[in-house]
């Protein structure tokens, strides 16, 4: 052969490897402009990752849903030769226990099981009420037996509908299929399309995750049955729609019939094994060194959440409930601060002026990562309850006739929420009667925020030897409905403990001798942080500076109470909200009954030895 014959047959070799590239890399195009179904059909899967990373938290509220509580659901993984593709069995296996573990830990009260495509059939690999660690185990060692046979989708719901059946009618039935498998086969005696009448009849809500296309008649029974069936495009999409499912699903009105559950608490038992002879749980007989008394039958278990395997009651703890209420009842989103030079509270690392998150519980501020850990993980603000003080408050300001507007406007609009016995209006026109006078006297504490300068609470003090406003009685005969006046007036009869009679003696009283306790407010942003005992202590301070010797308050709820007593108040007399009345009528027994809040007892007129 020619040597130029040789040079042609190479470059032409050369020619044909960069065809097939470029072939290739055509082909890999024309697989990203694919085009998803759902809700955005002009999004391509090449942005997939974007849409797939979770979102961060934002300021807007989320609408209250109605969830369950308490969740019954099977896990069904798929196990046929399907799986065995590209690592996909150990995809679905990490997914599966990782959901598993979530699942446990943010809904302790919800109950699992464990079932398995495989060979043209379903295993159940561990029964409804499993612990994580008995799936985690159930899962090894059914994987190490590895993947075989084709899916049959029929026999898996089947299998969780005869589980289900005797589930309680107050949880929520769920199954969630993990799937590899790009078809399904039907049993000669039954079909997808049969079964699904009974799955609807069973309240069964099925849902389904693939790691392959899309199937049709599976697509159609989870909408069906409420569900929904989601496609992952990779390894991290596959997770992010797994942790989706933590979120218990929306309930319907006639879903499920709101129910009262009997639940035990049961009594810990530490160092069972100290006795003579060591002692065995009910539930797997074995030795445990610490063990839960069941408080109906007496038999003994070694975990909790769990179930008596005895009398079949539900065993709980305080920290239990706590954990499912937050899986229904999340924690709520932080609300965007554009503020520069603090601190994160969680990683005590310097915040961004743009990206500052304040928590509406405690009012710190923390990070975008700090958040999203609160949210995501911890489910509850990382500040314990017992530390959030108003750090950022002043509580050291007197007021002045110039913050009289600013406060009458503050106290007004704070009082539509939680004062129990008047309205904006009232308070409004009544309170206007009386800052002028305090803003002269220089007796009233106020809080403000340092922050934003705006007013945070405060306590509206006079000298009880003041004179009453001229237009006090007109204020009152213009509203006409007015009885947490009435009810201070029979308040005020019994001040004659310290001798004074209120109709005859009051315009005598000396100067400087009792200090009148007159309103206590926090605004609805900063209350729950100790700042009404706070206000009430300065307000006894600056009493006892300026010669004082007696402190008078009259309290209509159970805040202002706590404070006074907190601060050394000693009541004189209550007025009882469930008798008293007003023209005849029990206007504040709603109030003793706790309809529609907390119950309150009644009125105090409280004294403090100054």
């Amino acid at each position: 052969m020619h040597v130029d014959d040789i040079a042609e047959e190479q470059d032409a070799r050369a020619q044909d490897r960069e065809q097939l590239r470029t072939v290739r890399s055509l082909e890999l195009l024309r697989w990203d402009a694919l085009l998803e179904e759902p809700s955005e059909p002009a999004a391509s899967a090449a942005s997939a990752p974007e849409r797939s990373a979770p979102k961060a938290e934002t300021g807007t509220e989320e609408v209250p849903t109605r969830r369950g509580i308490i969740r019954f659901l099977y896990l069904v993984v798929d196990m046929t030769q399907a799986a065995a593709l590209a690592r996909r069995l150990e995809t679905l296996r990490k997914g599966c226990l990782t959901f598993a573990e979530r699942l446990s830990n943010e809904s302790p009260l919800s109950e699992m099981g464990l079932l398995a495509l495989r060979q043209g059939g379903c295993e159940t690999l561990a029964p409804l009420g499993s612990s994580p660690a008995q799936l985690r185990r159930c899962l090894d060692g059914a994987a190490k037996e590895g993947a075989r046979g084709v899916c049959c989708a029929v026999s898996a719901l089947q299998r969780a509908l005869q589980g289900l059946d005797n589930a309680p009618t107050y949880g929520l039935r769920e199954v969630l299929v993990l799937l590899a498998s790009v078809g399904t086969n039907n049993l000669q005696d039954l079909t997808l399309e049969e079964v699904t009448p009974s799955l609807r009849a069973k309240g069964l809500r099925v849902s389904v995750v693939s790691l392959s296309p899309e199937i049709f008649v599976l697509r159609r029974l989870c909408e069906d049955t409420g569900g929904r069936f989601e496609v992952a495009l990779d390894v991290q999409h596959f997770e992010d729609l797994l942790l989706k499912h933590l979120t218990a699903p929306s309930v319907g009105s006639g879903a499920v019939a709101p129910s009262l559950v009997r639940m035990g608490f049961p009594q810990l038992q530490p160092d069972a094994q100290a006795k003579n002879k060591p002692l065995a749980c009910a539930c797997h007989l074995h030795a445990q060194s610490c063990l839960y008394t069941c408080p109906q039958c007496a038999a003994q278990s070694c975990s909790l959440p769990s179930r008596c395997r005895i009398c079949d009651l539900p065993l709980v703890s305080a920290c239990v409930l706590s954990r499912a209420f937050r899986s229904v009842v999340p924690l709520p989103a932080f609300a965007p601060a554009q503020l520069g030079g603090e601190k994160c509270k969680g990683c005590q690392q310097a915040l961004e002026a743009t990206g500052a998150r304040q928590c509406r519980s405690c009012r710190h501020f923390f990070c975008q990562g700090c958040d999203d850990f609160i949210h995501q993980v911890l489910r509850q603000c990382g500040v314990p309850r017992i530390l959030r003080r108003c750090t950022h408050v002043s509580v050291r300001e007197v007021m002045t006739e110039a913050e009289v507007d600013e406060v009458t406007d503050a106290f007004s609009l704070a009082f539509l929420h939680g004062e129990p016995l008047t309205e904006r209006r009232d308070h409004q026109n009544f309170t206007r009667l009386f800052t002028p006078r305090m803003g002269v006297e220089g007796l009233t504490i106020l809080a403000r925020d340092k922050r934003s300068g705006r007013i945070a609470g405060g306590f509206l003090n006079s000298d009880l030897s003041a004179e009453n406003p001229a237009g006090l009685q007109a204020v009152i005969d213009a509203d006409g409905n007015m009885p947490a006046l009435a009810a201070i007036g029979e308040l005020d009869d019994f001040i004659d403990a310290f001798q004074l009679d209120s109709a005859k003696e009051r315009p005598e009283l000396p100067k400087g001798r009792f200090f009148h306790l007159w309103m206590l407010c926090v605004v609805p942003d900063y209350r729950g942080q100790k700042l009404a005992s706070e206000l009430t202590r300065r307000s006894l301070s600056l009493a006892k500076a300026k010669g004082f010797k007696y402190a008078l308050v009259e309290c209509t709820g159970k805040g202002s109470q706590g404070a006074v007593r907190a601060n050394g108040g000693r009541p004189l007399y209550t007025l009882d909200y469930a008798t008293w009345r007003f023209k005849g009528e029990p206007v504040f027994k709603t109030l003793a009954e706790g309809t529609g809040g907390e119950a309150i007892e009644g009125m105090v007129l409280f004294v403090i030895d100054l």
